[in-house]
């Protein structure tokens, strides 16, 4: 009775999207936590079940203690418990009306298993989600995920945040995902420009407020903004230029967003700000962002009144490059583009690594690094044929 087939699997994954994880443990060594966290970067709703954890966020989805207390459509149970728990759990499965009960790698119960089937669930046993949708989903049509990325020929990938109906706000799960895909792209050689931008009106809203508010520990909190920062950081170490293409509006932890990446092109029409001083939460990570890239009355000014700024103030501020009328704004992203892809790679690379370091230095630690980073620089064959073709006055072939 088992549904195991190529197709019938490749079928559950495609027609799935919500997946209530029973067994979901918050420790993130465990395999469970592993499988969710890797099916809710790839666009699946995430719904722990445990009740261990009951009325606390794991990867920012409120736990609920059984199958019974989810207040919504389930489409897939995904079982990690012991082969001898799993009758009632199907019991349950049947009972809120999922479409497939999934027994994870090691389980087994074929009386579940055939009382799914008979009900008229798909019934899956001793297979891994995670396994099975890296091997059968590459080219299908995937429910779409809290960040969406694309890559041209050129090595150019742009990272949208796809949170439209929240503003883009960033939850754990978005947060995790960007962690991620940065840390891809920093392995991956064969990429020139990162572009960051976003679905919907706003780039995006700061934090997910609900979702902090849902879990008021200190603890948490400290996790949560730890996780943000080395996001950030990773944007910073990225060996490729970033650009921020902004829209709408850039709030708190968006407006450091845009200050993180190393390059930021807004529309007209954008707005910024710094907001959580309204709700009594001074913006203090966005803080670090932005005294390192406004004056130091301007950063804290948008500190400490919470106010908006236009995209024109944003530029003359030094916030971003370039304000551009709205239809002009994929234009002009694609401009600085082409003017680093003409570029080599390594220098840009080098360039940027120093120039962030010789930031935080003296300016005797700032020369002796930009020294060592020039000599080193000039031994790449590509600044050797640059230098060439300056002399014989001819374009470079990189």
């Amino acid at each position: 009775m088992m549904n195991n087939d190529t197709s019938t699997l490749k079928r559950i994954l495609q027609q799935c999207h919500t997946i209530a994880v029973v067994g979901l443990s918050a420790d993130t060594s465990r395999p469970s936590f592993e499988v969710a966290r890797y099916l809710q970067l790839h666009g699946y709703r995430i719904v722990p079940v445990n009740p261990r954890y009951a009325g606390t966020p794991i990867l920012g989805e409120t736990c609920y203690a059984t199958l019974a207390d989810i207040p919504f459509a389930v489409d897939m149970v995904d079982v990690f418990r012991r082969e001898e728990e799993m009758l009632p759990i199907a019991e349950q499965a049947i009972a809120i009306g999922a479409k497939c009960l999934w027994q994870q790698l090691g389980i087994a119960n074929l009386q579940a298993d055939a009382l799914a089937h008979a009900a008229g669930l798909d019934a899956v046993c001793n297979r891994c989600t995670k396994i099975d949708h890296a091997r059968l989903m590459k080219d299908a049509t995937l429910p779409t995920g809290v960040l969406l990325q694309t890559r041209d020929a050129r090595g150019v990938v742009t990272l949208a945040l796809n949170r439209p109906q929240a503003f883009n706000a960033l939850n754990e799960a978005l947060l995790a995902a960007l962690q991620e895909a940065l840390d891809r792209l920093a392995a991956d050689d064969t990429v020139r420009v990162v572009v960051l931008a976003a679905q919907g009106k706003a780039f995006c809203a700061g934090h997910d407020l609900k979702e902090m508010r849902a879990a008021p520990s200190l603890a948490y909190y400290e996790k949560l903004f730890g996780q943000c920062s080395q996001m950030m950081l990773a944007i910073r170490r990225l060996p490729v230029p970033v650009i921020a293409r902004v829209q709408g509006m850039a709030t708190a932890a968006g407006c450091q967003l845009v200050a993180m990446c190393d390059l930021a092109v807004a529309a007209d029409s954008a707005r910024f700000a710094t907001s959580g001083v309204n709700y009594g939460l001074f913006c203090a990570t966005p803080a670090v962002a932005l005294s390192r890239n406004l004056g130091r009355k301007a950063a804290f000014e948008m500190l400490v009144t919470g106010d908006f700024i236009t995209a024109q103030q944003a530029q003359a501020q030094g916030l971003i490059n370039r304000a551009v009328p709205d239809d002009q704004l994929d234009a002009e992203v694609e401009q600085l583009i082409h003017s680093m892809l003409a570029k080599p790679r390594v220098a840009l690379a080098m360039g940027k690594a120093l120039f962030y370091r010789q930031l935080e230095a003296g300016v005797e630690a700032a020369y002796a690094d930009a020294q060592q980073t020039m000599a080193c620089n000039m031994m790449d064959p590509a600044a050797l044929e640059g230098v060439q073709a300056f002399i014989e006055k001819r374009p470079p072939r990189f």
